[in-house]
């Protein structure tokens, strides 16, 4: 959390840092062969800082802005992603269930993911979108095609289902505002936290999607 952007309160500056930081997003993320442009892997350190600064200035331009209809979009995401979890579970429990009465040597790993279509990206276009001015379809892509930490934001392993408790230790400064208006569900944690989208990414993200994969483990060792 960059303590000298939650302490701006001018978002003309916090928009003019945003379009830098985008432009040099840009720059690491890309580079040209034979005419086609494709991701630089060996600047994935790099790109995770500028998108956490990214993220901190979109969540202070948030939260200088916030209203009535952000809270209400906020609660319905929240809503949203708790039940993708709940149907995740309930699909993993049963498919598990099944697995386990052919043969007790397999055990099912359930995930949630976030896919995004750069053609087609399916993002819920904000009411105040001038306001923030930012890319969102590239940057949302370029965070998503980097998978900080993983694609699965909620996932489920054989018969452990449990979630992690979310506390208020594991928020700072930039997820005040978050909590103090609904509890946000693990996987909105997952989103904000490890994943490196800002807040108003997520109000826009609507591409969820289930993966279900089954490995082989012997039990008899």
């Amino acid at each position: 959390m960059n303590k000298q952007i939650y302490k701006e309160t001018n978002p003309d500056y916090l928009r003019e840092m945003l379009a830098k930081c985008e432009r040099e997003i840009e720059e690491l993320t890309y580079i040209y062969r034979d005419g086609e442009k494709q991701f630089c892997r060996k600047n994935e350190s790099k790109i995770r800082k500028k998108v956490e600064i990214r993220s901190d200035i979109l969540n202070r331009l948030f939260e200088l802005h916030f209203n009535a209809s952000d809270c209400a979009r906020l609660s319905q995401i929240n809503s949203m992603l708790e039940i993708y979890e709940k149907n995740m579970v309930a699909k993993h429990i049963d498919m598990s269930k099944k697995i386990k009465e052919i043969d007790d040597n397999y055990m099912l790993y359930s995930y949630l993911i976030y896919r995004h279509d750069n053609d087609n990206p399916h993002l819920n276009t904000l009411e105040d979108d001038s306001y923030y001015s930012s890319n969102w379809n590239e940057m949302i892509d370029i965070i998503r095609c980097f998978s900080f930490n993983g694609l699965a934001i909620f996932k489920c392993e054989g018969d452990d289902i449990t979630v992690n408790n979310i506390g208020s230790q594991d928020y700072d400064q930039s997820s005040w505002l978050i909590t103090s208006v609904i509890k946000p569900c693990y996987s909105f944690w997952k989103l904000t936290t490890s994943h490196c989208y800002s807040i108003p990414d997520i109000l826009q993200m609507t591409t969820y999607k289930f993966l279900h994969e089954i490995l082989y483990c012997d039990n008899s060792l």
